[in-house]
């Protein structure tokens, strides 16, 4: 009987998931395209550290309210070091206009808020590579302000330990077979997605004050236990069931090579899972307002991806700077993933996983402490 309401709450979490085809699609389709995107962007001989794009012209403009931001800074610098074009507009109408034209790939207007890209429709391609590449940066940057947030010298250090020419130094990790751009960005993208599931397992929790259905579930003969197993299994199936489409497309359409033993790839991965999941659910518990927990998350998660080396390679960071990319989770993943597939080795398997059962261990923990019917109602 037990089992069978456990398996009733499952099941109704399955349909919740899959009822929201926006989300559930973009969380296979969001990666996939950052995977190729960048993966297509930074193809190529990384041996001089360098990539070359051609014909691609942005035209940019800095508003009269603040001078060119950092982040778009780097971005020029970093892109004009690879052959793109960047030329600066005299005004916001003629930078539209141009656009209109067809003249160039974006047109990137820079404002106290932050940068804003027009895109070309007639160049979709090249205009969604250069957002992206701009999304880089500003991801990148708002991680090292986080960081230097409660550590500055770490901040500085980082800053200055830039390559100078591309986002991502390609790394060899056997002298048989090296990742290419898009083996690199497959496994980094497809983890911090994974860690982007956290929010799975916070709105399996809100959705019920969300949805004005938690004085329901109050009535019901259901015990918290098996509406918090149920609610995880279903969030875990669903989380898995997209990874796995994002895992097969990249082998099928990306030709992306996961090496010889996937299943241990796998088995990382559903840990991270688990992790995300336990992420999601802890906080719900703890924090009542999901907007404070979006909050947390649109932070943290930026942070722990730059760390991961989700961004670009942290190879060649000093060693304090790589002691303090071992928080992050991602790190121990991405590094466990990258030595299974290209050097055969398990040494990193076990710490990966024990990392990600560990955090989901203290965020159980602090679900199960805080685990109340009554907490659906916060």
């Amino acid at each position: 009987m037990k089992i069978a309401r456990t398996l009733l709450v499952f099941w109704n979490e399955i349909q919740y998931v899959a009822r929201d085809k926006k989300n559930f699609s973009l969380r296979i389709l969001l990666p996939l395209f950052m995977i190729v995107i960048l993966g297509t962007a930074l193809s190529g001989d990384f041996n001089n550290g360098s990539v070359i794009f051609k014909d691609m012209n942005v035209l940019y403009l800095d508003s009269s309210q603040t001078p060119l931001s950092t982040t778009l800074q780097h971005c020029i610098k970093t892109g004009t070091a690879v052959g793109i074009r960047f030329q600066e507009a005299k005004s916001l109408r003629q930078g539209i206009d141009q656009i209109k034209k067809g003249r160039y790939a974006c047109f990137i207007y820079d404002t106290a808020g932050g940068p804003v890209i027009y895109k070309n429709n007639r160049l979709t391609m090249e205009a969604a590579i250069i957002e992206t590449f701009l999304t880089t940066f500003i991801h990148r940057d708002s991680a090292l302000t986080a960081i230097a947030g409660s550590n500055p010298a770490a901040a500085i250090e980082l800053s200055q330990n830039e390559t100078g020419s591309v986002p991502i130094q390609e790394t060899t990790l056997n002298r048989k077979r090296k990742p290419q751009a898009i083996d690199y960005y497959a496994v980094t993208m497809l983890t911090m997605t994974i860690l982007y599931s956290s929010y799975t397992g916070v709105y399996a929790i809100k959705r019920e004050k969300l949805g004005h259905t938690a004085n329901r579930l109050l009535c019901t003969p259901l015990r918290i236990h098996e509406i918090i197993t149920g609610k995880i299994m279903g969030c875990l199936c669903a989380i898995l069931f997209q990874v796995l489409a994002v895992f097969t497309v990249s082998i099928y359409v990306f030709k992306v090579y996961w090496g010889s033993d996937p299943a241990l790839v796998m088995i990382l991965l559903l840990s991270e899972i688990i992790m995300a999941t336990s992420i999601g659910m802890g906080l719900a518990f703890l924090i009542p307002n999901h907007l404070t927990i979006n909050g947390l998350l649109n932070l943290g998660i930026p942070v722990l991806t730059f760390l991961g080396g989700g961004y670009l390679s942290i190879d060649q960071f000093s060693r304090p700077l790589l002691a303090l990319a071992d928080i992050s989770p991602l790190r121990w993943t991405n590094r466990a993933i990258f030595e299974v597939i290209y050097d055969h080795e398990l040494r990193s398997v076990i710490p990966a996983v024990g990392v990600n059962l560990a955090i989901t261990i203290i965020f159980m923990g602090v679900a199960s402490r805080f685990a109340r019917k009554e907490a659906f109602l916060k």
